[in-house]
């Protein structure tokens, strides 16, 4: 509280970490953590139906043109090329997603999707050439992947960072059901579609039937832009970007290669069997009910067969908060293994057209198996065992040689199976490729148990902090940036009855450290719509006591504060300050807009930048801006009529806290001329005129103090309460005075251009000589190359 007992020093920049808002306490209704999280993941949907649905399209393609297609490099390229797309679509979107914007990459990944499945759909050879139209098929199948590549660092890192503000022991459930169960489900949707198209169409009009196949794809990804389009960045990435500094990239392979390597290894492997088979199933079920039987009904079997993606991914989902991804993933895969190897030693006796429903039942326990595990598991694994700033990349790469284990092995398998097929051994051309992927099986189950690290729920905030003490033990210092890549001048300090401005645009939140520790919160950049610019003015925010009102008045590290403020650029600061009243005529929930201070600190507070081996002596006869007090007092009367009662004078008495003052005191600071009484105007004031900054205090009325007798005695409830009444007066005033400031007429006054050089002498007490290297280093870092 404003009119606010421990010790006298700032915070440590580890009690600042350990007083970060938790992702989930942030105040949020269900709904509203759980939709993002939609929005990032649905679209992996298309994925999953567009990588699906060309085993089968492949396989009318076969028909319609079964010269043309079977006897040429089409038949395998139109199924494996969107790997390669996918493959670098997810590098480039890995970048694009960490350095550029979460919510932009989905948008521009789903838009590709959009515009290449439909050139998909109407893929045409010149001159009605057939092969043209095989050509073209794979040239826009292969822009598409690279749409679908965008799907995988942005829209899974974006929802596992999303899945941080849900309940803990439920953040991989919800993570799994709207990443890789979309992906499953879109397999199933792209099973059971052609099966129903060919019913409808007849075996007569194929050549229409891979068109619709191919065209219900469209849908999806168009459904969910517009939610895209209304999605804001997540928490997780607005505190953890380093989207504007240089990324240390030695250092971040240093720290990750091997983990990285593991988890793109076991993806390698995973997809190397799992998307083969996703393709090769319909083709072995055609095979096995053989030639004589209609194409709908191998579609049929297919479907069913797909359908085993299901049960298989909605378990994983809740197994992997239970035991755990590393767990979830290593014993499925392990007891997939055994599945694949009895698969391969009965086939067989499976693979005869009466046994079918066998064959279904042991190959899709065989697909269950490894959704279970792996297919839940490796892109959670993927998302969270990273820090934030290098999610993208690092994901992306991961994804990458799981697609790269995807096109080796679409081609690997397919061929083998087609060889020994061909040659007439149909059983071999059935077992080899399970037993290849059973071995792999136990390859990942060994590589999961043994090298992937523990996964908790709340890895991803772990991983930063870690992330970030090991930059720092290595000497990387990140330059201060400002996201926004836009000047910020002006900022606003709230404190008690203004903890945060409702109506502004959000556009990032910073987390900044300084030589003097952390500020007291993150750093919310805030755009504020300008009746007189074009642009909306950008406006950085940060609550004095901390997100939750956790910092008392002398734990506030006021110097932390006006130091990362002014290190984004910031010269004007706006204070936001509730206050006793001292005089009868300030009336609770009145303005103020002081002129004067009296300090009635105990110098527990650290309330200088000079010190420790460098002296300076800063001015502080008007310790607030008064051309900056003329436009507030201008601002406040304007709102008159709207409820908005304003003193354009007065003195405040900043006192010590956090108790409040006894009746004598407050006796006595009436009779020194004292208007209002709080304990936050200083140190903040003082540090700011020591950094060249323009400063100006607005002050509620939230009680009379305790001199008033006839009032009573102040209570918490008292202040909060009038504080909660005048709350919309308070954020209109705030909000009015910001708008002003945009007007060019104020440039230099924002700018504190009277106040620019007014230090360098005040701070050249100190020879030059006789500055020790800390404060010489902490000086540079408030004001680079000032003082040289």
């Amino acid at each position: 509280m404003d009119k606010h007992v421990g010790v006298s020093n700032e915070p440590s920049r580890e009690a600042v970490e350990q007083r970060r808002e938790p992702l989930a306490n942030t105040e949020k209704p269900f709904w509203q953590r759980i939709w993002p999280i939609i929005g990032c993941g649905a679209g992996l949907f298309s994925d999953g139906y567009l990588n699906g649905v060309i085993g089968s399209v492949s396989t009318i393609l076969a028909t319609v043109y079964p010269d043309q297609y079977k006897n040429s490099a089409a038949q395998s390229n139109v199924s494996s090329i969107t790997f390669v797309g996918t493959l670098i679509g997810g590098l480039i979107f890995g970048w694009a997603s960490d350095h550029w914007s979460r919510k932009w990459s989905l948008v521009v990944s789903t838009i590709i999707i959009i515009f290449f499945a439909i050139l998909c759909t109407g893929s045409y050879g010149a001159n009605g050439s057939v092969q043209g139209l095989f050509a073209a098929l794979t040239a826009y199948r292969f822009f598409l992947g690279i749409g679908i590549g965008g799907e995988y660092p942005a829209g899974s890192v974006a929802c596992a960072e999303s899945t941080g503000e849900l309940k803990a022991g439920t953040r991989n459930h919800w993570f799994i059901m709207f990443t890789n169960v979309q992906i499953d489900f879109g397999f199933v949707v792209a099973a059971l579609v052609p099966m129903i198209v060919v019913l409808i169409t007849t075996e007569q009009h194929l050549h229409t039937a891979w068109r619709v196949c191919l065209g219900i794809g469209i849908i999806p990804p168009s459904t969910i832009l517009y939610l895209r389009l209304k999605l804001s960045e997540p928490e997780s990435f607005r505190r953890g970007t380093m989207a504007n500094t240089k990324t240390p990239w030695w250092l971040c392979i240093k720290y990750y290669w091997f983990r990285l390597a593991v988890i793109s290894m076991i993806w390698l492997l995973y997809n190397f069997s799992s998307y083969s088979f996703g393709l090769l199933s319909s083709q072995l079920l055609s095979n096995l009910l053989g030639a004589d039987s209609r194409l709908w009904v191998s579609f049929g079997w297919n479907t069913l067969l797909t359908f085993w993606y299901m049960p298989g991914c909605i378990a994983g989902s809740w197994l992997s908060d239970l035991v755990g991804p590393r767990n979830a993933l290593g014993y499925s895969v392990l007891v997939q293994a055994i599945v694949g190897f009895i698969m391969a030693g009965c086939y067989k006796y499976l693979a005869v057209p009466q046994n079918v429903a066998g064959f279904v039942i042991v190959y899709g326990l065989f697909i269950a198996l490894g959704e279970l595990g792996p297919g839940d598991n490796i892109g959670l694994v993927a998302s969270k065992t990273s820090a934030t700033a290098v999610r993208g990349k690092y994901y992306g790469i991961a994804a990458a040689f799981g697609k790269i284990g995807a096109f080796i092995g679409s081609k690997t398998l397919i061929l083998l199976y087609n060889n020994y097929y061909n040659a007439g051994e149909t059983i071999k051309a059935g077992q080899v490729p399970f037993l290849i992927s059973s071995v792999f099986c136990l390859v990942n189950a060994a590589l999961a148990l043994f090298l992937l690290p523990h996964i908790g729920q709340d890895t991803i905030e772990e991983e930063d902090a870690r992330f970030k003490a090991y930059l720092e033990a290595e000497g990387y210092d990140p330059p201060k940036a400002n996201p926004t890549k836009e000047p910020i001048h002006i900022a606003v300090i709230g404190g008690t009855g203004l903890q945060s401005i409702g109506g502004f645009s959000h556009v990032a939140t910073l987390q900044l450290d300084t030589p003097w520790g952390a500020p007291s919160s993150p750093i919310s950049v805030l755009h504020h719509p300008s009746s007189s610019r074009p642009k909306p003015i950008p406006i950085a925010f940060i609550s004095r006591h901390g997100l939750h009102h956790e910092l008392a008045p002398h734990e506030v590290p006021n110097r932390a504060n006006i130091a990362a403020l002014r290190s984004l650029g910031v010269r004007t600061i706006i204070a936001f300050s509730a206050v006793g009243s001292l005089q009868e005529e300030i009336k609770p929930r009145d303005f103020v807009v002081p002129d004067q201070i009296i300090d009635r600190t105990k110098g527990i507070r650290p309330f200088t930048f000079f010190e420790g081996g460098w002296v300076g002596h800063v001015g502080f006869a008007d310790p607030f801006e008064p051309r900056l007090a003329e436009l507030v007092q201008k601002c406040g009367h304007s709102l008159a009529g709207e409820g908005v009662r304003l003193h354009d004078k007065g003195t405040v008495v900043c006192m010590e806290g956090p108790q409040f003052s006894t009746r004598a005191e407050s006796k006595m600071y009436r009779a020194w001329g004292g208007s209002v009484i709080n304990m936050s105007a200083l140190p903040e004031a003082k540090l700011a005129k020591e950094a060249e900054m323009g400063y100006q205090m607005i002050c509620m009325s939230t009680d009379y103090d305790c001199w008033f007798e006839s009032g009573g005695d102040v209570t918490v409830e008292m202040v909060m309460g009038n504080m909660k009444a005048n709350a919309e007066n308070a954020r209109r005033f705030v909000g009015a005075v910001l708008d002003e400031l945009s007007k060019g007429e104020h440039a230099d006054l924002v700018l504190a251009k009277h106040l620019e050089g007014s230090v360098k002498f005040a701070g050249g007490v100190t020879a030059p000589a006789g500055r020790s290297a800390e404060a010489k280093k902490k000086m540079d870092w408030l004001f680079p190359g000032y003082f040289e």
